[in-house]
């Protein structure tokens, strides 16, 4: 079984490690696995566009599991990594004096280059995917929605991951910020019969084939998510320090766990409040409240219930923004509890992450979440600010409860793995190659 797996995410994580996170990581774990199975060949490709194709071929050049995998390069593709070295060359002798001219010549030169190349990619001449390795391929995986126009005799099957339908389901959550809205209505409109769907969750695949009722449910396959190798649970007292010296999380204070982007869908304002109220009203003044992730659209709202709360409540709340992987296995096991009150999610990592760290569990009882979480946590209405008070003071106060969350967890997140999901990745390419020879 031959595979196109497109990776054009990762040219953006090649300039930017704080754009590796979420869906990033699902393509880089789940591509991973699929290369190590043994069941496949895998090609990579990387879309249609030149940015996107040189940054993929230099995170490529880093990361070993990759570099024994061939790219389906169209000629463009190839001519364009030849001249970008050219050009990386020429910049290089214009950083001396004597080569100023020559840096000037590099300047123009790459204008005119990268014209040339989004004209040609603008006027659908920008083929960055060889015929060869499309004629190849029994499989064209996009684990980023969109799939280009296929032409010729021989088409490869077309898988799509689905992540989750929220921007169509619930717009009001990006309202404000209506980009993510209008690429998922295209892209659902670019879905067709001839096409299989990989959804992340059930509660994904049954929003999926809800709002799409032309698209047949024996086409869309569940494929579980996994946390990555990076999150354990650390018990080293050296390390669970030293990330308390560096956040400002004073030794011995408790403190709860969040980690999600700062945004209305993620329900952090609910988080913040019944933090205060149990500063406040229940007199914790030993809890800590720390907020893990990057400000998202109208993350506000997050910033004037921190600014309001009383100096006694200010004074505990600890925002981090971004931490690595490496950084936040041992947060969240040196953390009380996990707090996720998110209002919808098509998988929902986080909680699974912490489940892996042997951190307890408090999230939504909606969606995907349930799915994720089992019995190995607690499950609030988001909406009911009191259940989620309750939650947290009663774990708090139960020691017991909190050792036996932290076990079940552990045992729930073991259930989850890139090697399971990958099994059922290619249980599906086959499943779909089966239905096309029975055809």
């Amino acid at each position: 079984m031959r595979v196109l797996y497109d990776i054009s995410l990762f040219a953006e994580a090649g300039r930017n490690p704080l754009a590796r996170t979420g869906v990033f990581r699902v393509v880089h774990d789940l591509g991973e696995e699929l290369v190590a199975s043994g069941r496949c060949e895998v090609r990579f490709t990387a879309g249609m566009g030149l940015d996107q194709h040189h940054g993929v071929l230099g995170y490529r050049r880093d990361h070993h599991w990759m570099t024994g995998t061939r790219m389906g390069d169209g000629w463009v593709a190839r001519w364009h990594w030849w001249m970008e070295g050219l050009l990386k060359g020429l910049r290089s002798e214009g950083k001396t004096g004597e080569g100023r001219g020559v840096g000037r010549l590099h300047q123009g030169l790459v204008r005119r280059f990268r014209r040339l190349g989004y004209g040609l990619q603008a006027r659908g001449l920008m083929d960055m995917t060889s015929k060869g390795s499309r004629a190849w391929a029994d499989v064209w995986h996009s684990p980023l929605w969109s799939l280009p126009e296929f032409g010729g005799e021989r088409r490869p099957l077309q898988f799509v991951t689905v992540y989750d339908l929220i921007a169509v389901l619930f717009p009001a959550y990006f309202v404000g910020n209506p980009e993510p809205v209008r690429r998922l209505e295209r892209d659902l409109k670019m879905f067709h019969r001839d096409q299989y769907f990989l959804c992340i969750s059930e509660a994904t695949r049954r929003d999926l084939c809800n709002h799409c009722p032309g698209i047949d449910p024996a086409k869309a396959f569940v494929t579980p998510l996994a946390a990555s190798r990076a999150f354990y649970r650390c018990s080293d007292g050296v390390v669970l320090r030293g990330i308390r010296r560096k956040f400002g999380i004073p030794e011995g204070g408790r403190y709860l766990l969040s980690v999600a982007t700062i945004e209305p869908r993620k329900n952090v304002v609910a988080i913040v409040r019944a933090f205060c109220w149990l500063v406040m009203e229940r007199g914790m003044d030993e809890l800590y409240l720390v907020l893990v992730g990057a400000q998202g659209w109208d993350s506000g709202a997050v910033s004037r219930e921190v600014r309001e709360a009383p100096e006694r409540v200010r004074e505990r709340i600890i925002a981090t923004g971004y931490v690595s992987d490496g950084e936040l296995a041992p947060l969240y096991s040196g953390a009380e509890a996990f707090v996720y009150p998110s209002f919808y999610e098509g998988f929902g990592l986080p909680p699974l992450e912490a489940m892996q760290c042997g951190t307890p569990v408090i999230t939504s009882n909606v969606s995907s979440l349930p799915e994720v979480v089992g019995d190995a946590g607690i499950l609030v209405d988001p909406g009911d600010q009191g259940a989620i008070c309750g939650a947290i003071e009663g774990l708090l106060g139960d020691g017991e409860m909190a050792a036996g969350l932290r076990e079940k967890g552990l045992r729930r997140a073991a259930e989850f793995s890139w090697k399971a999901c990958a099994a059922r990745t290619l249980d599906a390419y086959e499943a779909g190659l089966g239905r096309v020879r029975r055809a």
